[in-house]
């Protein structure tokens, strides 16, 4: 057995990381579709029912300050802009951005993906390790 590289160390790590990323895509790939069709097709006022809800807070914000020219001020808005532009536009973007389907299953891909790299890597290192101590070789 001898005394190994440190190129081949990092390449056991690696092709540990790769083996234990294979089942990981699997599962965060279907996870995904299934968070993206329940919020698409089976739940599909959420959103909807959530951006109204943050819509009429706002609102409520906008009257709590006084009106709308104390809640522009305040947020220092430009003074060309009306409530009703500014509300459209606060839609707008929260649609596209937070309240609805693909944002949440973009973002939930983006999570899943690095949660499974993180204990993909601590998998690697645990049999790197027990590999050590046990002195035996992991297999390709």
């Amino acid at each position: 057995m001898g005394v190994k590289k440190g190129s081949e160390t990092g390449k056991e790590t690696f092709h540990l990381l790769k083996a234990g990323m294979r089942p990981a895509a699997l599962y965060v790939i279907f996870i995904t579709v299934a968070i993206f069709s329940y919020y698409k097709f089976l739940d599909a006022d959420f959103f909807e029912n959530k951006l109204e809800t943050v819509l009429i807070e706002t609102k409520a914000n906008i009257s709590n300050e006084g009106g709308w020219e104390a809640f522009s001020k305040k947020a220092s808005l430009d003074e060309e802009i009306d409530q009703d532009s500014f509300l459209q536009d606060q839609e707008d973007s929260l649609r596209n951005i937070m309240f609805s389907a693909l944002p949440q299953a973009s973002y939930s891909l983006l999570a899943l993906t690095m949660t499974a790299l993180f204990y993909s890597l601590l998998m690697a290192l645990f049999f790197k390790l027990m590999s050590k101590h046990f002195k035996t070789s992991i297999p390709d």
